[in-house]
């Protein structure tokens, strides 16, 4: 039962359409949802030195609207590959959780905009720094999964195997939206195209070798590793190939808030249940111990 995961994906996909749509010319004024009434900031929460009316409910909706096709789609593939977390706590915990995870991950990102720009915010002009994506979510889901689900096997939702999942989770949102060179469905060239075959063909190979060369099964904590050193190492990759430095303004702070977060109601939950002692369980999670550390890392040096 997937019902949380399927509602939080249908609920973004349906905004960020509206959004699309509602950009077009021949859509009335009336019709429209102004992009400030969804972003979060310091000045939509209460933080900004104007007076601005409070938005609290920023909070919500930036963790489901999103900027791009590619930045859906990479949320939401993540959150799929655990989804088996949601039989595990149930359908209104993984909700929740979600949105737990989300509005703190928003709330460290103004944190840390106070600590890393602390002139800036006295001026008042760091306030206006907007927010908005599942990724804090996500994150969180993801760090919760890596310590509940222990070992038990993840990634074999709709009867796909974990290697499909993986494949198209590194592959998938580059060549569709509009943070990335390669973007096929808005600008296709024979670079994009030639990369679609190259993805193409790995997932190829992955399907037809059942998976000989690849992983048979994966686990919660080693999955959320893997989604993060792809990511590395393919903008790394995509940096050498194009001969480019591509700037980095990704909100660094919000996954780290939202991870933190949900390892924190993860521990929360070992603790209740007590079933095996911390120690012992701190010792089992080494790859989420190197998810937590990369994840500080680049907030660090962001």
């Amino acid at each position: 039962m997937v019902f949380a995961t399927a509602v939080l994906t249908l609920l973004s996909l349906l905004l960020w359409i509206g959004k699309r749509e509602c950009s077009s010319k021949s859509l009335p004024p009336c019709m429209r949802v102004p992009t400030t009434e969804l972003e979060v900031s310091g000045n939509a929460i209460g933080f900004g030195k104007f007076g601005a009316p409070k938005k609290l409910h920023t909070l919500i909706t930036a963790t489901l609207f999103h900027g791009s096709r590619s930045h859906l789609f990479n949320n939401y593939l993540m959150v799929w590959g655990v989804c088996e977390m949601e039989e595990t706590i149930g359908t209104t915990a993984f909700f929740l959780l979600f949105f737990a995870c989300g509005a703190m991950g928003w709330l460290v990102t103004q944190c840390w905009l106070w600590c890393q720009r602390y002139n800036a915010w006295t001026d008042g002009i760091a306030q206006f720094q907007t927010s908005i994506g599942s990724s804090p979510a996500t994150y969180g889901i993801c760090a919760a999964a890596s310590w509940i689900m222990k070992d038990f096997p993840i990634a074999t939702t709709l009867g796909l195997r974990p290697s499909i999942w993986l494949s198209l989770m590194l592959f998938g949102p580059k060549f569709c939206g509009d943070r990335f060179t390669v973007n096929l469905l808005v600008q296709p060239s024979k670079t994009s195209l030639k990369a679609v075959v190259v993805a193409i063909f790995v997932v190829s190979c992955t399907y037809l070798s059942k998976d000989a060369w690849f992983l048979t099964s994966i686990t919660a904590e080693a999955w959320f590793l893997y989604y993060l050193t792809g990511n590395y190492v393919l903008g790394f990759v995509r940096q050498r190939v194009n001969n480019e430095i591509v700037g980095d303004t990704t909100d660094h702070a919000c996954h780290f808030g939202g991870a933190v977060c949900g390892l924190t109601y993860a521990l929360c939950v070992t603790m209740y249940l007590g079933d095996e002692s911390m120690v012992e369980l701190v010792g089992q999670r080494k790859h989420l111990g190197l998810s937590m550390l990369y994840l500080f890392y680049r907030m660090v040096r962001s």
